[in-house]
């Protein structure tokens, strides 16, 4: 009989628990989704003579690049968004850092360079990512409003 209770105590405290973490997950906590995004994984991702291209819609006002990089990403990203009133082009350099102790040693990877990308008007926006022929890793970028 008490394990009987001790499990239906065990099972109202993680449905309580799991209900708590869904309402805790909340759209408007997201902030606004990307004003363009694209995972590049492979060589045929980059057509348009080495590099990728893709236009799109775009908010007026600040925009920032961010990247989800790893060890086998290119080691340099030249991105480019050229739209009626925006002209950005920034050069970055990807650099890693040593975490953890020397039991648990990891590395994380990121891009430095310019990240802030001012829209002038809304409308079309054409980014360019040109990863200067190293199209062997994967890297994720995206530009997002401030």
């Amino acid at each position: 009989m008490k394990s009987r209770n001790g499990t239906a105590v065990a099972l109202v405290a993680a449905g309580v628990c799991l209900y708590a973490f869904a309402i805790s997950i909340d759209e408007g906590d997201r902030g606004p989704p990307p004003t363009f995004h694209a995972t590049l994984a492979d060589a045929s991702m980059y057509a348009d003579g080495g590099a990728h291209v893709q236009v799109v819609d775009a908010p007026a006002g600040p925009h920032e690049l961010r990247f989800v990089p790893n060890g086998d990403s290119p080691r340099t990203l030249t991105i480019t968004a050229s739209g009626e009133a925006t002209s950005f082009e920034g050069t970055l350099s990807l650099v890693s850092e040593r975490q953890g102790t020397e039991a648990a040693e990891y590395y994380t990877w990121d891009y430095e360079g310019p990240r802030l990308v001012e829209v002038g008007s809304a409308g079309p926006l054409e980014v360019r990512v040109d990863p200067h022929g190293q199209t062997g890793g994967s890297v994720s970028v995206s530009l997002y409003p401030r």
